[in-house]
Order: structure tokens, then sequence, then C-alpha cells
């Protein structure tokens, strides 16, 4: 891997999800306004250039679809070039768009899902409703924090996430009751936050520094969750956000502490 793409930080988090209770509560979901479904932050040019180096060289790690999912995938798609279409740094033209780093991609040459990760910064998964709760069938996941996407497709929510301590069966209740809810006119989002030892943001591995309190980078997965009405399939979409946790001040960084102290158990492995 190119070393320069080690460490790709923000100048500040979209959101600090410990400091208010419509975030800090589990599942902690509140109304997606369509304007911050697909957020381009100053990380952007860094983030993609990576994206698109993983899905050249590690393209069988951060990929993987069940063909169930190929509908959903040009749903997912033909959405997000529709609310790229009026998102400023962005070139629509037919069959390919123009970044706002300068890179043309083209959108009928590879997988759609493939292709959407190369568009914006976020990951996507593909969640089709089964007879109880959500089976994941596709994703592109270039940045993993703390799981492998080989190990999870084609299971259902419970299943993924069953190394979350705190993922008890009534949690999983209500997040389905949720999922359940979610139309083609309320999408949702909610923020998860996890504190690393390295900014690396591709880390399938349970990561050494997750449990200690002696981390240096905070990282943040804004994570929303929008219904695709055509496939019925949820599309699952994680931003990442990356701050070194010398950027907070001394207060900043006690709260951030004791908070992380109460959230880790449920951010390890799984916690998408």
């Amino acid at each position: 891997m190119p070393r320069h793409l080690e460490t790709i930080t923000q100048s500040k988090l979209f959101v600090e999800p410990w400091l208010k209770p419509a975030t800090s509560r589990l599942p902690g979901v509140n109304l997606l306004n369509w304007d911050d479904w697909l957020l381009v932050d100053d990380a952007f040019d860094r983030q993609m250039e990576y994206r698109d180096h993983l899905l050249s060289e590690k393209r069988a790690e951060v990929f993987g679809s069940n063909p169930k999912a190929d509908s959903a995938k040009k749903e997912l798609l033909r959405k997000i070039c529709e609310n790229l279409s009026s998102k400023q740094g962005y070139t629509m033209e037919t069959g390919r768009v123009t970044r706002p780093d300068g890179i043309t991609v083209p959108l009928n040459d590879d997988d759609p899902l493939v292709t959407a990760g190369r568009l914006v910064q976020q990951d996507f998964c593909l969640l089709e409703r089964g007879e109880h709760e959500h089976i994941l069938r596709a994703a592109v996941l270039c940045f993993p924090s703390s799981w492998r996407l080989a190990e999870k497709i084609d299971k259902p929510m419970s299943a993924i996430h069953v190394p979350v301590q705190s993922y008890s069966a009534e949690l999983a209740k209500r997040v389905q009751r949720i999922f359940d809810n979610i139309g083609e006119n309320n999408p949702v989002w909610r923020a998860n936050y996890l504190y690393y030892a390295t900014a690396n943001l591709f880390q399938p591995e349970r990561e050494t520094g997750i449990d200690s309190t002696t981390g240096n980078w905070v990282r943040v997965e804004r994570q929303s969750l929008v219904y695709l009405p055509d496939s019925k399939y949820l599309a699952f979409g994680i931003h990442t956000h990356v701050v070194p946790i010398s950027s907070f001040s001394a207060e900043e960084k006690k709260v951030f502490l004791e908070a992380w102290g109460n959230h880790k158990h449920y951010a390890v492995s799984g916690s998408a």
C-alpha cells in the first residue's frame, strides 16, 4: 500500500456522537436530510485515492455480492447519481461522472456497486428483508472497522453482530423495527465511534488499541439507512471520519474517554 495513504484524516468530525443523547443512545437513529446523504469533506481526494487503490489491489477483500442483489446494486447507483447531479464539485455526463478530485468514473464498465464505491466516500452494504430480519447480500467495504466482509456476507443482522456484547436480543428487535419502518421518504442516520492505535482506514482485523485508553485516533462512522423501493432493499452507508485525539482539548479528551469506557463493548467487531 502507498505509505501516504496510511494516515488520512479530516480537519474535524462531522458529528461527535458521544456528546448528545440523540446520537449517544442505542441505536441512536435520526432523520436524514437528503442533502447530507452523500458528504464531501476535506479528506475527499485522499480517501477516494485509497478507495480506488483498494478496489484495484484488494478487490476480493473489499467487495462481495450475491446475485440476489443485482437489481438493488443498479438501483443504488441510480439513486446516487440522482443525488450527485445537484452536488457541487461533481460533473455528470452521459455514461460517466467526474468527481471533485478530477477523476472521471465510467458508469457502465464495472459492477454497479463497485462504481458506487468509486463515486463517493461512503461504503455501502445492501440488506435484503428476510423472513425475520435483514440479510447482508452485497457490499463495497473499503474501510472496514474490525470485521471482514467475507465472514458476514449472506448472514442476517443477528449473526453479523454476534461478537458485539451489547447487541442483545432486545436491541436486535429494536433495530429490526427501525429497519422495517424505513420507507422511501424517511431515511435515517446514526453514528458509531471507535478508538484506534492507528489511523489506517482499512482495518479488517480487530485493532489492538480498541479496548484501551491509549489510542491515538478517534474514528467516527456516520451511518445512513436508505430504502430502495424498486428492489425493496436497504442501503446501509458508512462514511468514515478520523481525527487525532491530540486535536482535542484536555476537557474534550476527558469527556471522550469517559464515554468510550462505556461504549467500547458495543463498538468492537461487527459494529456496522
